[in-house]
């Protein structure tokens, strides 16, 4: 379903009543949702999680469609949509990279901000950068997330999150 990324919701809607599956991946585990996020397709996303899409089904990498939307932009609606949808912020990809981390690493700081604030967790490490979402953000983020970052740091230090 390409419509789900370069045409418009109606195309969507049409693609859909005439018996697209809204499920149904390319041999790589890419779908029509996660085709919507990567482009951040807010209202498309909606439409298709509302048809039956998988909020959590993840790519042969283990990605989740809320973890491409905050990769591939700042879409911070998208990742709203998803969340509201049941997405776990959480899930780490076969790589150990949560989508705080991805969030992080992108310099996306809206998202980081929507995911610290529906439960993302700070603490895990990646097993392979053996750094944080934290760590991540301060070695590689704007000024703004490195002072997010910097205030979580902060905050944990004095024993919350």
């Amino acid at each position: 379903m390409v419509a789900c990324n370069r045409q418009s919701l109606k195309i969507v809607r049409e693609t859909i009543a005439a018996g697209a599956d809204v499920s149904k991946a390319d041999p790589d585990g890419f779908g029509p949702l996660m085709c919507a996020c990567v482009e951040g397709r807010t209202e498309v996303i909606k439409y298709l999680l509302a048809h039956g899409a998988e909020v959590d089904k993840p790519d042969e990498c283990g990605r989740t469609p809320l973890s491409w939307a905050v990769t591939k932009g700042d879409f911070v609606e998208a990742a709203k949509a998803l969340i509201s949808a049941g997405a776990d912020v959480n899930r780490a990809d076969k790589g150990g990279f949560t989508p705080l981390m991805r969030a992080a690493l992108m310099d996306h700081l809206r998202c980081f901000q929507v995911l610290i604030r529906t439960g993302a967790d700070t603490a895990p490490v990646n097993p392979h950068w053996r750094k944080s979402a934290l760590d991540m953000a301060m070695e590689r983020g704007s000024s703004e997330l490195k002072k997010v970052a910097g205030s979580l740091c902060a905050e944990r230090r004095r024993g919350g999150r």
